[in-house]
């Protein structure tokens, strides 16, 4: 942080401070440090408030990690409000579909709705505005073990496991064997 704000004076915004909040929070998140992450992309959105050109490029990113951390924290009511304001028409990035169609099975998955869940991630999957992610599929994963389709569940595991992806993180291929021990 103190060599960005170093080179902060030879930039005319805070872009750069603000995408190195985001990658400090997405580190947190993926330890586990939910409050900590949001935090981070708290002091992001913060630095872009009155910066146009800033908030159009990494506002939908913002609203798209925090509904993130509010899925993994199970709060419905912090995750609808930011699935709304990602259905803002002013948020745009190549991934804003995938954000809001993403999104929304958070939704119903919290709502344990789990078949229409997977009915929504194989519709986002087929979607070709979809940005591919293993994520669908650990979800998906997910889905089918709590409908109690678990052969279903042990397909998409298998494939999931076996897949070399960058997704393929230890934290995920724990989520994965417990889900398959289970």
């Amino acid at each position: 942080t103190i060599e960005i704000r170093k080179l902060k004076n030879k930039f005319k915004d805070n872009r750069r401070e603000a995408s190195l909040n985001i990658n400090i929070s997405d580190l947190f998140y993926k330890s586990g440090f939910y409050s900590q992450s949001l935090n981070y992309l708290d002091k992001a959105w913060a630095l872009i408030a009155n910066d146009t050109t800033g908030k159009r490029l990494l506002s939908s990113v913002i609203l798209y990690n925090k509904s993130e951390n509010y899925f993994r924290m199970n709060k419905i009511d912090s995750l609808r409000a930011y699935h709304v304001k990602l259905n803002n028409p002013e948020n745009k990035n190549y991934k804003i579909f995938t954000y809001r169609q993403r999104t929304a099975y958070y939704i119903t998955l919290l709502q344990h709705n789990y078949n229409l869940a997977i009915k929504q991630i194989k519709e986002l999957q087929k979607s070709k505005d979809y940005a591919h992610n293993d994520l669908e599929e650990q979800h998906l994963a997910d889905a089918y073990y709590m409908s109690g389709q678990l052969d279903s569940a042990k397909i998409v595991i298998g494939k999931l496991l076996t897949a070399d992806t960058e997704n393929n993180q230890p934290e995920v291929k724990f989520h994965l064997y417990e889900t398959l021990a289970r």
